[in-house]
């Protein structure tokens, strides 16, 4: 019997939460109906500084964003903002390349502070923004 070789990896994701507060009908989360649980902080911690330690040294430019090098929190994260800029700013600091954070902007309800988390994710690291939309 022959072995599988797999590869290490160049890329990840870390799954904050399912927890959204839409139900879209392209989204991972439409069903079953999820609960409200999110990863462990000290989890998603461990997890983030192993992948940093699994890609160091295969991204020419951490700071270009694209397709393979997407590190990707899913699930709503901006419904725990301040548990989100803390990973962002831990990525950064990890040197995980094109942090994206996914949304369907339900906290953008006024300027002052739609401005204010999306200066604060960038300042944090954040390279990339996916927002969901129900057609």
């Amino acid at each position: 019997m022959s072995e599988l070789h797999v590869p290490r990896p160049f890329s990840g994701i870390v799954l904050l939460s399912y927890k959204c507060n839409f139900k879209c009908n392209t989204a991972c989360t439409l069903l079953p109906v999820w609960r409200g649980n999110w990863i462990p902080e000290e989890d998603a911690l461990r997890i983030l500084s192993q992948l940093a330690e699994e890609v160091k040294g295969k991204y020419a430019n951490p700071e270009v964003v694209g397709v393979n090098y997407v590190f990707h929190f899913t699930g709503d994260g901006i419904l725990k903002f301040d548990f989100l800029l803390e990973l962002v700013e831990l990525s950064s600091t990890l040197r995980l390349p094109s942090t994206f954070v996914e949304t369907n902007c339900f906290w953008c309800r006024s300027d002052e502070v739609t401005m204010s988390r999306m200066e604060g994710l960038r300042n944090a690291g954040l390279r990339g923004i996916l927002v969901s939309v129900n057609p």
